[in-house]
């Protein structure tokens, strides 16, 4: 009985423990919700280590809402990969902000994808747009942000 109570603490502890990461972004398929003002960057992804295709384009929409949007987007099923806004062209911590979760274990074939970037970054600091797989730590690709 002492063992199954102590067992109950350390998951009670582990689980409380954990704080939820910040909210950055929301994502949708398909949808711009407000007329586009501005375009602040535009690329096309460049594959590395997987098959990635597509273009990224960072949008101002009219009500000043910054929005990532992925057009004709292709790439695989992968457990754990995630969008960044980076400073780079590589994942690098300390130059990479996390945007999205979304691409974990779906395929994306000729998709299109809004992601609504949070109010509180300043997207003019990034020059990518990278998919990194966390669990196995791949490179997937990069969208220059021009």
């Amino acid at each position: 009985m002492r063992t199954l109570l102590i067992w109950v603490v350390i998951l009670f502890a582990s689980l409380t423990a954990c704080k939820k990461e910040e909210e950055r972004t929301t994502m949708t398929n398909d949808v711009i919700t407000h007329p586009v003002t501005d375009t602040l960057g535009k690329g096309v992804f460049k594959g590395e280590q997987h098959s990635l295709s597509g273009k990224a384009i960072l949008l101002k929409e009219n009500t000043a809402n910054v929005i990532l949007r992925l057009e004709q987007f292709y790439m695989s099923a992968v457990p754990d990969a995630h969008v960044y806004l980076s400073k780079t062209n590589a994942y690098s911590t300390g130059s990479v902000l996390k945007v999205s979760d979304f691409l974990i274990n779906t395929n994306y074939n000729n998709s299109n994808i809004t992601i609504d970037i949070a109010d509180n970054i300043n997207v003019s600091e990034y020059n990518y747009v990278i998919v990194w797989c966390t669990q196995y730590g791949a490179y997937f690709g990069s969208a220059p942000l021009e």
